[in-house]
């Protein structure tokens, strides 16, 4: 299940991926869900007209085959060769805090976490307010911050 890492002197609160998201990965509905939203996030800012075109097959919700021609690995691939860093096709869970930056090298769920935060605004990280969630992640965003309000 998606779930969350908090980072930094502030301790803000990160989503994550639980298991690697692309071609051979074990591809939870969920975990591909948190790393669509995150490139769908993307493709809505200020990014490059090539970034558009390249993360313009995403959609939120949508099956994932995981083969090389999806356009969830399309994009993915896209976005790992744009940032320099390894070109797998693999979205990979962030392991560790002391790499949650933006520069190259860095874990890119991290990235699309920041392109989420800005589309959700005061409601990060309540991934469930994202107007049209799917319901592996909305199921994952109720849990971790509605369901454990009663305790």
């Amino acid at each position: 299940m998606a779930s969350g890492i908090l980072q930094g002197e502030y301790k803000e609160y990160l989503w994550n991926v639980d298991a690697h998201v692309g071609p051979g990965c074990p591809n939870k509905v969920d975990d591909v869900n948190r790393v669509q939203m995150g490139l769908v996030a993307m493709s809505k800012k200020g990014t490059e007209p090539a970034d558009k075109a390249a993360l313009a097959g995403v959609k939120l919700g949508a099956p994932y085959t995981g083969r090389a021609a999806d356009p969830l690995t399309l994009a993915i691939k896209y976005i790992q060769k744009r940032r320099s860093g390894p070109q797998d096709g693999r979205a990979s869970p962030a392991r560790y805090v002391a790499m949650l930056g933006e520069a190259s090298g860095t874990w890119m769920i991290t990235v699309f976490a920041r392109y989420i935060r800005g589309e959700l605004k005061d409601n990060w990280p309540r991934l469930e307010k994202w107007p049209g969630c799917p319901p592996a992640l909305l199921a994952a965003s109720r849990k971790m911050f509605i369901d454990r309000m009663d305790i």
